[in-house]
């Protein structure tokens, strides 16, 4: 049997491609060989070799809607002008949420809509088979290219069990905290956010025996000082949660909702080695909360901070500006909450970041509708970042505002990198002031994410 082979390209590597160890757990189950790999654009020439001495049978890229899709496409091109039999798909985050948008520049033959776990099985099938693809879910197509949409449900995602030789694919560099995944999905409905267009609102919890054994296997492996919970929403259940803080027993930061930070959750997270927990709160404006489907309100912010600071609990506070209906006033009504906030308390952090549209979200109509220019070509998405997004409706000097909040609201000693050290004192400088004009640091971050896509 000819392999499988899965495939991210991704500057940074330094968190697991999990989407690729589902895809393999599930190829694992059904004997199917297949290959891993997790690369940068300058190891191309890794994956280009292999295809010549392996002859996969089958090509699976896992995509996220940022730079690296101008580059990946890019790659397909070439694999395909090289091997034009060679059957590419498509998966991931960025195919789900723009479906028929990606007809607009697609070069490979074929796009996964939603759980490709199971059916990645039978795709391979399919063409080991000769089995007509006509009768196995496409939903749309154009001239030679199809999209098909997975019914499959992940009813028990511990299924999918990541062999040892699965975990060996992730090359972990042992400085920065181990990113765990526990769970996928989140049961809320945040207007902005991919989860309930992606996972239908279905919060997808693994057992605590599946994390405890896979987390048994990597601190083997790797060793790692401590843990980052990657879950879009680790503490949807608290027990559960407290329990697999308790058994991992190390360092360990994740994310909770503001409203349900109480006493009771502070002083077990006290008693553990909390590095820091994250808190989504968007907005400091309760119009802003209400349009974009927080639930969430002012009072319960605020109490979820105090809470955590009384502790002495490091809290990572998260604000968004952009929104197609902001207005300057509620953006304003934000970054005097966050300067308050700083100047009171000792143990918050906070960052600000754009608004960045997403296809099938509930806001994507309204940022349509107020001027934000669909993504047609590759490389579009190359500004599709949380500092890059073009907003025709916000003006510079907000968005260097949302860049200059990373290095002007943060204290802990893991973000103080080179750059930090240097820049931190230029942005305190900025807010102190209210300085933002010549947003020289703008421009550079331009030229950065261009050469990065090349």
């Amino acid at each position: 049997m000819n392999p499988v082979f899965l495939i991210k390209i991704s500057s940074l590597l330094s968190y697991p491609p999990y989407s690729l160890f589902y895809l393999a757990a599930s190829l694992d189950k059904d004997k199917i060989p297949y290959r891993i790999f997790f690369i940068k654009p300058e190891q191309t020439s890794i994956l280009l070799k292999s295809i010549r001495n392996e002859k996969p049978a089958l090509l699976c890229f896992s995509l996220v809607t940022d730079h690296s899709i101008s580059f990946t496409y890019s790659l397909i091109n070439k694999i395909k002008s090289l091997y034009p039999k060679l059957p590419v798909l498509c998966g991931g985050t960025h195919i789900s949420l723009f479906q028929e948008l990606i007809f607009n520049d697609m070069p490979f033959d074929y796009g996964c809509i939603g759980f490709g776990e199971e059916f990645i099985n039978k795709f391979y099938q399919c063409f080991c088979d000769k089995i007509s693809l006509d009768e196995n879910l496409t939903i749309f197509k154009r001239s030679d290219t199809k999209c098909l949409f997975t019914n499959y449900q992940l009813n028990d995602i511990d299924n999918y069990v990541f062999a040892d030789k699965i975990i060996d694919n992730f090359k972990y560099n042992n400085i920065s905290s181990f990113p765990l995944i526990t769970s996928r999905g989140c049961p809320y409905d945040c207007g902005f956010c991919y989860c309930p267009a992606v996972y239908k609102r279905n919060w997808l919890p693994h057992s605590i025996e599946w994390v405890k054994d896979l987390f048994d296997r990597i601190n083997h492996k790797f060793s790692p000082k401590s843990v980052d919970f990657c879950d879009d929403h680790f503490f949807v259940n608290f027990e559960r949660g407290k329990n697999i803080i308790e058994l991992i027993n190390k360092p360990w930061s994740a994310e909770i909702r503001a409203e349900l930070v109480d006493n009771n959750f502070a002083q077990f997270v006290s008693k553990t080695k909390c590095k820091k927990i994250f808190i989504g709160v968007e907005s400091a404006s309760s119009e802003t909360l209400n349009k974009i489907n927080k639930n969430l309100s002012i009072e319960q912010i605020e109490n979820a901070i105090s809470i955590l600071s009384k502790y002495r609990i490091n809290t990572d506070l998260s604000f968004i500006i952009g929104f197609p209906f902001e207005t300057d006033k509620t953006i304003d009504l934000t970054i005097n909450f966050i300067k308050n906030l700083f100047s009171k308390y000792k143990y918050v952090n906070a960052s600000i970041k754009l608004y960045t549209p997403y296809p099938n979200t509930h806001l994507w109509n309204d940022s349509v509708n107020a001027g934000f220019k669909i993504p047609v070509k590759r490389n579009d998405y190359i500004s599709m970042t949380r500092f890059g997004v073009i907003l025709p409706w916000l003006s510079e000097k907000y968005r260097l505002i949302a860049f200059s909040s990373q290095y002007a609201f943060s204290r802990m000693t893991e973000l103080q990198r080179r750059f930090h050290k240097i820049y931190s004192p230029i942005a305190k400088l900025r807010f102190r002031y209210d300085f933002f004009s010549l947003p020289a640091e703008l421009f550079l971050l331009k030229v950065a994410v261009k050469i990065s896509s090349l």
